[in-house]
C-alpha cells in the first residue's frame, strides 16, 4: 500500500453508541468502521464495494469529518484532518467535497440552480462580487454540460441526471483536489448512468482530480476505478487493482461477490457462490475473521486469529486480508 498519497487513511474507527433504558445509557457501540488503512494517490480513484449496511458511506463521511471518526487519523496532503481545529478543518474542506448519492435530496429545493452551486463560494469567498458569481456558476454548468440559462431555474424542473450533473457542478465550484463520490449514479435511470459516469471520468482528466467512488454495483466501479478495496462488516477483506481484482480475486467474501454479477449470454456456465447465513451485527461482529460465519473455505482456526489491520500482500500491491494466504 503505498505511504505517499493524497490522502492517507491511519487505523480509521467510527462507532454508534447504543443506548438504552430512561437515562439513554450507553449498553453497546456499533462499529461501522473498524481499524481501516488505505491511501489514495494525486489522480487516483479509489473504489470501495460491499453489501449495503458494510460501513461504505460511513468511510467517506468519517474522512471527510461530516461523521466525528472515534478513532485513528485521516492526512490529506500531510496534514491530520481528524485533529483540525474548525477554522483550519473549513478551510481544507475547500479541498475536500462530496456528490451526494440522492440528487433529489441533495438539492434545495427552494432554491435557484445559480444560489446552490454559487453557496460554497458565498461561504468561502465573499468578498467576490454578484457578477463573478455568476460568471463562475455559468463555467460550472458549461464544464458539466449543462445550458447557462438553467441556473434561473429550480431543481424540480430537471432530470435526475441533470440534477447529478447540478451537484457535480457545486462540487466543482472552489477547484477541489479530492471528491468523495457516494453512490453517484445508483438513483439515475440506467440510460443516463453512463453519461454522468463518463462526464466524472472526463473531469478527473481535465482537472487532476482524486475520487473515493462508494457503490455496490461492481459493473460501475470496474468501470469507473483504477484500484478497488472490498468491504465487509466495516473492515476491508481485499485491496487490490481493478484488474488484478476482477481477473483474480482472492478472498472468499470477494469471490461470492464476482460470482453474483449476471452475464448476458446464458451459454456460458456460471459458478453461483451462495452464501449461507445472515450477516452479522456489527454491534456484535464475530471473534477472528468476521467472515468465518458465512465463510465456505472456514477453518478451524479462523474464529481464534483476529485478522483487524492484517492484510496479507499475495502478489505485488494485491492484499487480501484472509488466513488462506498466510
Amino acid at each position: 500500500m503505498s505511504d505517499k498519497g493524497l490522502l492517507e487513511v491511519q487505523d480509521l474507527c467510527t462507532y454508534f453508541p447504543i443506548n438504552k433504558g430512561v437515562l439513554r445509557q450507553k449498553v453497546g457501540e456499533v462499529k461501522a468502521v473498524d481499524h481501516i488503512n488505505i491511501s489514495i494517490d494525486q489522480g487516483e480513484t479509489l473504489g470501495i464495494v460491499g453489501e449495503s449496511g458494510c460501513g461504505k458511506s460511513t468511510l467517506g463521511r468519517s474522512i471527510l469529518g461530516l461523521i466525528k471518526p472515534t478513532g485513528g487519523h485521516v492526512l490529506f496532503k500531510g496534514e491530520d484532518v481528524t485533529n483540525m481545529d474548525f477554522k483550519k478543518l473549513r478551510s481544507m474542506r475547500q479541498q475536500m467535497q462530496i456528490v451526494f448519492q440522492d440528487p433529489f435530496a441533495s438539492l434545495n429545493p427552494r432554491m435557484l440552480v445559480e444560489d446552490i452551486i454559487a453557496e460554497p463560494l458565498r461561504i468561502h469567498e465573499s468578498s467576490l462580487s454578484r457578477n463573478k458569481l455568476q460568471s463562475r456558476v455559468e463555467q460550472m454548468l458549461e464544464l458539466v454540460g449543462i445550458e447557462s440559462d438553467a441556473a434561473n431555474r429550480y431543481p424540480h424542473e430537471f432530470s435526475g441526471g441533470q440534477r447529478q450533473r447540478i451537484s457535480i457542478a457545486r462540487a466543482l465550484i472552489m477547484n477541489p483536489e479530492f471528491i468523495f463520490l457516494d453512490e453517484p449514479v445508483s438513483a439515475l435511470d440506467v440510460s443516463v448512468r453512463s453519461q454522468v459516469l463518463n462526464l466524472i471520468r472526463n473531469l478527473q482528466k481535465d482537472l487532476g482530480l482524486t475520487y473515493l467512488f462508494i457503490s455496490h454495483d461492481l459493473s460501475v466501479v470496474r468501470h469507473i476505478s483504477d484500484r478497488v478495496g472490498v468491504m465487509y462488516l466495516g473492515t476491508i477483506v481485499e485491496l487490490a487493482s481493478k484488474n488484478q481484482l476482477f481477473n483474480n480475486p482472492l478472498h472468499p467474501y470477494t469471490k461470492a461477490l464476482m460470482s453474483a454479477i449476471p452475464i448476458a449470454n446464458p451459454n456460458i456456465p456460471i459458478n453461483r457462490i451462495i452464501l449461507e447465513g445472515d450477516i452479522p451485527s456489527p454491534a456484535n461482529p464475530p471473534s477472528g475473521c468476521r467472515f468465518h460465519t458465512r465463510c465456505p473455505n472456514v477453518r478451524k482456526d479462523c474464529d481464534k486469529t483476529d485478522m483487524l489491520n492484517r492484510m496479507i500482500e499475495v502478489e505485488r500491491d494485491h492484499y487480501v486480508s484472509c488466513l488462506l494466504y498466510k
